[in-house]
């Protein structure tokens, strides 16, 4: 019995060793890769983006905002740090590794929207986060997943259910391997795509139901205000930008909207060097053919829309 319990002891300690060993192989591999996201976390991270202007927000930042064009028309070294389904809460992972790794931005553009104020409530598309199990990242983490110490302790907890990114990371800290992912240009992923008939009838059938906002309750929310103070201690010129959603959407938001509207004016002209840029009420929000759903511009319309928020860049920032 005692010499069982002895064997047992050693396999148990084997295969912790071994599995914490395999959990830094595939971290090290999806850190070293130049694919997908973490192509642009590991760019974050390692602190080769050092860029002049940022752009941070949700799938619309990430779909709507070209840095090449931005980059052209002001100037301004540019990069996108919008990803899906980021609200201002969850934002904090990508701007906190940002500005912890790379020179501050002269100029940052969040982009809003009432989506933006809510709470996240989980972590999406979670696997973009697993080989960032940072002791700083780990409090932050924690907020939004109840399961984040269990993995963050236990090895390759984390990538239970994500058998495809362990591959990926063993074989890229072992050959190098990258699969093929979106296009994605400086944080920047455009949809070439044209409007979905089928996306715009259900929200037409469902629409009221489906975006009954508490304007109230989600003024509550300051985590746009952290942001604020942060890039003020950034000396950066922040600008709120509404890009354009399709009339569709706005009819069905109202009367949200207006007040959620009014409220990121009047925290702009409360705060210096904060200006509010509102594309709600632009023609553009009215022509199908620049978008590919109620909420997102297609690439079309996203380059029209890129060049339209460097001419307002240009006009309140000097350099």
């Amino acid at each position: 019995m005692r010499e069982f319990l002895i064997k047992s002891i050693k396999f148990f300690i084997f295969c912790y060793i071994f599995l914490w060993v395999l959990q830094g192989l595939v971290d090290y591999g999806l850190r070293k890769t130049d694919v997908g996201f973490y192509k642009e976390y590991n760019a974050i991270y390692n602190g080769t983006i050092n860029a002049d202007l940022v752009v941070i927000g949700s799938s619309r930042a990430w779909r709507h905002f070209d840095p090449e064009i931005l980059e052209t028309k002001t100037d301004l070294l540019s990069y996108n740090l919008g990803g899906s389904k980021l609200t201002f809460d969850i934002q904090k992972i990508k701007l906190n590794g940002y500005l912890s790794n790379n020179k501050s931005p002269k100029v940052a553009i969040i982009n809003v929207d009432i989506n933006s104020l809510a709470n996240t409530k989980e972590l999406y598309d979670k696997d973009q986060y697993l080989p960032y199990y940072t002791r700083e990242n780990y409090s932050l983490f924690k907020t939004f997943d109840t399961q984040i110490t269990m993995e963050y302790f236990m090895p390759m907890y984390k990538y239970r259910g994500y058998y495809n990114q362990v591959v990926e990371g063993v074989l890229s800290a072992l050959i190098g391997y990258k699969p093929e992912r979106e296009n994605i240009i400086k944080g920047y992923a455009p949809r070439n795509l044209e409007w979905d008939e089928a996306a715009g009838r259900i929200l037409k059938n469902e629409g009221p139901k489906r975006l009954a906002f508490n304007a109230e309750k989600l003024m509550l929310n300051t985590a746009i205000c952290d942001h604020l103070d942060v890039f003020a201690k950034e000396d950066a010129v922040v600008f709120i930008v509404w890009s354009p959603e399709h009339q569709l959407r706005l009819d069905m938001e109202e009367p949200a909207l207006s007040k959620i509207r009014s409220y990121y004016k009047d925290l702009a002209q409360s705060r210096e060097d904060v200006f509010f840029i509102d594309f709600t009420r632009h023609p553009i929000v009215k022509d199908k053919s620049y978008f590919y759903d109620s909420y997102h511009l297609n690439e079309q319309g996203a380059t029209l829309f890129s060049g339209w928020v460097s001419d307002s860049i240009n006009k309140y920032y000097s350099h």
